[in-house]
């Protein structure tokens, strides 16, 4: 199974370019599906937050994640300095094993690489993985601010890992976009292939 990760930040597009990339595989007839390191995160804490705050863990409404970020931070952040960054990184990893129809993991939310060699990004590239970084450009052609310090300091040092750099703006405002990731898959897929060459028959 090949892994590609997406990295950066958050409201950058991550799950809106998987799912793309997940479309231009399966023209190729590549099996690719989407996993994301904070899907168990949510789960073991939806009951919580359901009660607590009235709506899912798993909401898409800006504010409501805007409301309960803090929390999926600190605990999502406690296991991983528990675990040296290996937690969620090892369930996900457990559950792509087990899909044996899937040629080619997507994972949606990279965000991390500062608890070093096991941290999220170190874990993407270790397995031979492609990392993407994504940046989201706002209004003024300039990336769009962060939503804390958390953030900050870390997409630094994912961008700084990644295969690719990949800037667009919301391509719903401005759909002409969604071209420029044509440029990026065909970068991924000579990638992909050139790998598989080295792996067959070494780098000469």
């Amino acid at each position: 199974m090949i892994f590609i990760g997406i990295g950066s930040a958050a409201r950058v597009g991550k799950d809106s370019l998987g799912k793309i990339l997940i479309e231009k595989f399966a023209k190729t007839g590549l099996v690719a599906k989407r996993f994301a390191l904070a899907d168990p995160l949510k789960d073991k804490l939806d009951t919580f937050v359901q009660k607590e705050f009235g709506f899912s863990a798993f909401t898409e409404i800006t504010e409501e994640k805007a409301l309960i970020r803090p929390l999926l931070v600190a605990f999502g952040g406690a296991k991983r300095a528990q675990t040296k960054g290996r937690y969620w990184t090892q369930i996900l990893e457990e559950k792509a094993s087990r899909d044996a129809l899937c040629d080619i993991a997507v994972v949606t939310d990279l965000r991390y690489a500062e608890l070093g060699e096991s941290d999220e990004a170190f874990w993407i590239k270790n397995k031979g993985g492609i990392l993407i970084h994504v940046t989201r450009l706002g209004e003024n052609g300039k990336q769009i601010p962060y939503v804390n310090e958390d953030e900050a300091r870390n997409d630094v040092l994912v961008k700084e890992m990644a295969d690719f750099k990949f800037e667009w703006r919301c391509f719903e405002k401005y759909p002409e976009e969604l071209n420029k990731t044509d440029e990026l898959f065909k970068g991924i897929s000579e990638e992909i292939e050139r790998r598989e060459i080295i792996r067959v028959f070494g780098n000469e």
